[in-house]
């Protein structure tokens, strides 16, 4: 896990970030490193699955095509480990057709970004996951 202190005042910060690209994953590892954030960064599906079995992440930033599975299939998933709160899924993908737009938000992600965004555009959509996940639930 990287560690830094948190950026937002008052939110767990740690992001579990899965993307299986390299290049992109370094990026996205940028924009969260220059926003002072913590998070796991995984490569693959099964590490995800894995990470989700000890930890609880209120943000989770999931690559929509992985090389072992689909982000759309890890949606439920983050849901049902978010047992120590809610969790915000973000999906990131390179599909960014309407009709896959709305499959992702069907399947249960809270936002879709493509992996064209800017740095500032994905750091806007993670201040909103984050304000997100501070409201009070009944």
């Amino acid at each position: 896990m990287h560690s830094r202190a948190p950026h937002w005042p008052g939110v767990a910060t740690e992001i579990l970030l899965v993307e299986d690209d390299p290049l992109v994953r370094e990026y996205i590892e940028a924009v969260l490193d220059a926003a002072g954030l913590r998070y796991l960064s995984v490569g693959c599906a099964k590490a995800a699955r894995e990470a989700m079995e000890t930890a609880f992440f209120p943000i989770a930033i999931l690559d929509r095509t992985l090389h072992d599975g689909d982000g759309i299939d890890l949606c439920p998933e983050v849901r049902r480990h978010s047992r120590d709160g809610y969790s915000y899924v973000l999906l990131f993908t390179a599909l960014d057709s309407e009709d896959e737009v709305a499959r992702g938000l069907a399947a249960g992600a809270d936002d879709c970004v493509t992996k064209r965004a800017s740095h500032g555009e994905l750091l806007l959509r993670l201040t909103t996951a984050a304000r997100y996940v501070r409201l009070p639930r009944t």
